[in-house]
């Protein structure tokens, strides 16, 4: 074969291959479009865009190896046993902060503070257990079901953790509606310690188009996080929330965490 036809059989590939690269940069573009379109003072917004490259590149692997977890998750969740934990080989790649059980568990709060530790999932097969699976509805959240939906569903989470940077410190100052989730659509900039994230939703009918984009710092710190872990959310569609469930939710935060919440500082307008 000649450098013609090795050409010429090499080109519907290489269009493909540069397609799906046009569009993933596209797909990047929303989120830096919509930051440069918010009225946040421009110092800020080119702070902003060189920590989302950043952001990208500690986001990488976590997005590379998230594609394989359809693949490796069933064959490593089917060697667990009922009582586990967290999984046994690769829980540092393919494995989730909160474990192999899910995130929904009960608390008790031994101090009063308000703050709560939460308990293993039981292993008892009760209906209270299976309520907990929200994210397998019918299954009890230990079930081999339930665990690959889990890991599935929240790929390589302690993987991007151990690639995110150390909490900051010091004053945490946000442009936009702190408050912006999938229930209440709106926008927001945090910056924290020189680090960013973007938060938007904007209504679509039932759904929302959503964007995280940075480093993922929201309203409150994540203690289950022991690092700020990179998020690259360009567009996603999800469902949109229920806002008398987020409000509720509010009503039973902590003192901690309302006082951190009453200490960012609240800007409006470039």
């Amino acid at each position: 074969m000649n450098a013609a036809e090795l050409i010429a059989a090499a080109w519907p590939w290489l269009l493909g291959v540069g397609g799906l690269l046009a569009l993933f940069l596209l797909w990047l573009l929303v989120p830096l479009t919509a930051l440069w379109c918010l009225p946040v003072p421009v110092v800020h917004k080119l702070r902003a865009s060189a920590c989302f490259v950043g952001a990208l590149a500690r986001a990488a692997l976590p997005k590379l190896f998230g594609l394989s977890a359809y693949l490796v998750v069933p064959l490593l969740v089917r060697r667990l046993s009922w009582s586990a934990e967290s999984l046994a080989r690769l829980d540092g790649v393919y494995g989730n902060n909160w474990g192999v059980n899910g995130d929904k568990r009960l608390w008790i709060d031994p101090e009063g503070t308000g703050a709560g530790i939460p308990l293993p999932v039981s292993l008892l097969d009760t209906p209270e257990a299976r309520a907990l699976c929200y994210w397998c509805p019918g299954e009890h959240p230990r079930s081999a079901k339930a665990r690959r939906a889990w890991l599935t569903r929240n790929r390589c989470t302690n993987l991007s953790l151990q690639l995110g940077k150390p909490w900051p410190t010091g004053p945490k100052q946000a442009w936009g509606d702190i408050d912006t989730e999938k229930s209440r659509p709106g926008w927001v900039l945090f910056e924290q310690g020189g680090l960013y994230h973007l938060h938007g939703c904007l209504a679509l009918g039932g759904r929302v188009l959503r964007i995280s984009f940075g480093y993922k710092l929201g309203k409150l710190r994540d203690r289950t996080f022991p690092r700020v872990p990179p998020t690259i959310v360009p567009a996603s569609l999800p469902r949109r929330g229920d806002p008398e469930a987020a409000a509720a939710q509010d009503l039973f935060l902590s003192a901690e965490a309302k006082a951190e919440i009453a200490a960012i500082v609240r800007h409006v307008g470039a």
